[in-house]
């Protein structure tokens, strides 16, 4: 479902939620708002990226909405660029791909690779590689199947590579993730065949640990309520596979959940994983992002963090993320998480309904840990505009 709400994102926040330089708390101090489409419709499901190798070089995308006359048609997905920290965005070249249709994600490496997926209009998931700060892209691979909601991550390769690029989507036999071993600028070996993460389910999402090691997460048949699990590939592009599911929690947020700031896209949980290779207090940590609300018939849901010291097998107590008063009855949803890998510094971002008198609308908001996630910073707006 991934962000859904045409709010734009300011060139702050894509520092404070990009995790690629140190995370201080002036970071929360909200800059302008900058349309980065320039468009009049609405875009949905984004994503925004910052290059570690050159912080000025970001990169964002979303669906392009739909027209209304004369009859409501998706228009194509929207990718740019910036060389400048956000200030100025310049249109990415994906001509060379399938057509987008949605579910983008993207992340850069370490080396400077920046990796994007989607879902193509054809049916499979497809992923790309830029080299030039996202002016253009190549594919690297097209999956097979009816899969959906792609999402794609970085990280090191453990004793097989240098470090290692993994997609994980939903697909018929459940929660799949395949990965591929990069050896340098440019370098990336060929996608692993699926591995499925057992039982399984949907909305997932997926971390690379300080070895290699990688985490998914999903929540389950997407009914309400509904449960978030997770579970662990030991050795990452080696061998072994997923170990059994692990229960973190139950949510009362399921799949496909209509409020009232959201009644026709819906929500979902939306479990969001961080792990931390900072080298700091809090090395090793894994991090976990999610929705849930009082009762099934609550629109007062809330953002929740968790982390475990132990690869997932045990998890903390919740931490209650947005910091509005507990019953307002407002909605917040939507979650994002990100780690700052130079401080172990977490950032959260949601949708949020406080301000709205009948909780229908909803702005942006972010905060930030800078404790390991025992607590967050009060939260700030981000959008000037509202949803």
């Amino acid at each position: 479902m991934k962000s859904s709400l045409s709010i734009l994102s300011p060139a702050t926040l894509t520092l404070l939620l990009a995790g690629s330089i140190p995370l201080r708390a002036e970071l929360l101090t909200v800059g302008a708002n900058i349309n980065i489409t320039r468009l009049t419709n609405n875009q949905t499901e984004t994503t925004i990226a910052i290059n570690p190798v050159n912080p000025q070089n970001l990169f964002a995308g979303a669906n392009g909405g739909y027209t209304y006359t004369p009859a409501r048609l998706p228009l194509p997905s929207v990718f740019y660029y910036s060389p400048n920290g956000g200030a100025s965005w310049l249109a990415s070249d994906v001509t060379v791909l399938p057509t987008v249709c949605c579910d983008q994600s993207t992340m850069w490496d370490e080396f400077g690779n920046l990796f994007l997926t989607f879902l193509a209009q054809s049916g499979p998931v497809v992923v790309a590689l830029s080299t030039n700060g996202g002016a253009s892209f190549t594919l690297l691979y097209q999956s097979t199947g009816a899969p959906d909601q792609p999402t794609i991550t970085t990280g090191p390769g453990g004793s097989y590579a240098p470090g290692s690029v993994w997609i994980t989507y939903a697909s018929g036999s459940g929660l799949v993730a395949q990965g591929a071993a990069v050896y340098g600028f440019g370098n990336v070996g060929a996608f692993s065949a699926p591995q499925v993460a057992a039982p399984g389910g949907t909305f997932g999402d997926i971390a690379i640990g300080p070895s290699g090691e990688v985490l998914v997460t999903y929540q389950g048949a997407s009914s309400t309520p509904d449960t978030i699990s997770v579970n662990l590939d030991p050795d990452g592009l080696g061998p072994a596979g997923f170990n059994p599911g692990i229960t973190v929690t139950t949510t009362a947020v399921g799949g496909f959940l209509a409020i009232p700031a959201q009644p026709h896209r819906t929500i979902d949980a939306e479990a969001g994983l961080a792990w931390d290779r900072s080298g700091g207090p809090h090395h090793g940590r894994i991090h976990l992002i999610y929705t849930d609300r009082p009762g099934t018939t609550s629109n007062d849901t809330d953002i929740y963090a968790r982390y475990s010291d132990d690869e997932g097998n045990t998890w903390s107590a919740p931490v209650r993320v947005n910091d509005d008063p507990v019953g307002n009855g407002k909605s917040q949803f939507l979650p994002r998480i990100a780690l700052d890998q130079t401080t172990g510094y977490v950032a959260a971002s949601f949708y949020d309904s406080r301000n709205s008198s009948l909780n229908n609308t909803a702005e942006y908001w972010a905060t930030a840990s800078l404790d390991g996630g025992t607590g967050f910073l009060p939260n700030s707006k981000v959008s000037t505009g509202y949803s």
